[in-house]
């Protein structure tokens, strides 16, 4: 199933019209149109607008797992964590997340981990494009959000089982 067929599925399935969900992302309605019928392929960042506003996720409307193989699996990951960590603060500013959302992140880190240090040793340019998606995605928290990434980062470089052979 493609992207679009996604798109259309979950916008129905929220009860939405084309012109409904053109409006809440600030486009036409032919435009939405043309996403579904796989006329035109919606950016990331679109799809990232189209899944807040259908209250999906972006995994879901991907269609990627972090079971899936290869780089399929880690952009997978990636999408999950930020699913995770886009999150809106709290009136406080602070971002809390629950015991579910932890384990995932913990479970992704490992993930990453694996999956870095079975390739950084064919691929040091990928290696260096994870470090930067990651600090992309650290750069849209807010000081609040970056001194819990922080805490979290430290907890799981403390940790043995998570550290570097």
């Amino acid at each position: 199933m493609s992207v679009g067929e996604r798109i259309r599925i979950s916008r129905k399935a929220a009860g939405l019209t084309q012109k409904e969900l053109g409006q809440k992302l600030g486009v036409s309605a032919s435009m939405i149109g043309q996403y579904e019928t796989d006329l035109r392929k919606p950016k990331l960042d679109t799809v990232i607008k189209i899944a807040d506003a259908l209250g999906i996720s972006t995994t879901e409307l991907l269609d990627v797992a972090p079971t899936d193989s290869g780089l399929k699996s880690l952009f997978a990951v990636y999408m999950s964590l930020y699913d995770i960590l886009r999150k809106t603060p709290k009136e406080d500013g602070r971002i809390l997340f629950s015991e579910e959302e932890r384990s995932k992140i913990k479970e992704h880190a490992k993930t990453i981990e694996s999956f870095t240090q079975t390739i950084i040793s064919n691929d040091t340019a990928f290696s260096t494009y994870v470090k930067d998606v990651y600090e992309s995605l650290f750069d849209k928290l807010n000081l609040d959000g970056q001194c819990i990434a922080v805490k979290m980062i430290n907890e799981l470089a403390s940790n043995p089982e998570y550290q570097a052979k």
